[in-house]
């Protein structure tokens, strides 16, 4: 058995963090879940390593900081 995936707790928090990113970025989907992917070296967001939770929060943190500043310009 591998490592233990993002919990299914972690995996809300995801949903949660992406339909923020969606609503003050104007992010489509696609391409968020897409970028995680790809940062994270895994097919589907689900797969990603649960020790590496603290670094997908900050993915997302870097993401909304700068589309809130986009957004109060």
């Amino acid at each position: 058995m591998g490592p233990q995936t993002l919990t299914p707790a972690h995996q809300a928090q995801v949903k949660a963090l992406a339909v923020r990113l969606h609503e003050l970025g104007g992010f489509a989907f696609p391409t968020i879940y897409g970028e995680l992917n790809t940062h994270f070296h895994v097919g589907k967001y689900s797969d990603i390593v649960d020790a590496q939770w603290e670094a997908v929060a900050a993915w997302f943190q870097v993401r909304l900081d700068a589309a809130e500043k986009r957004r109060n310009r």
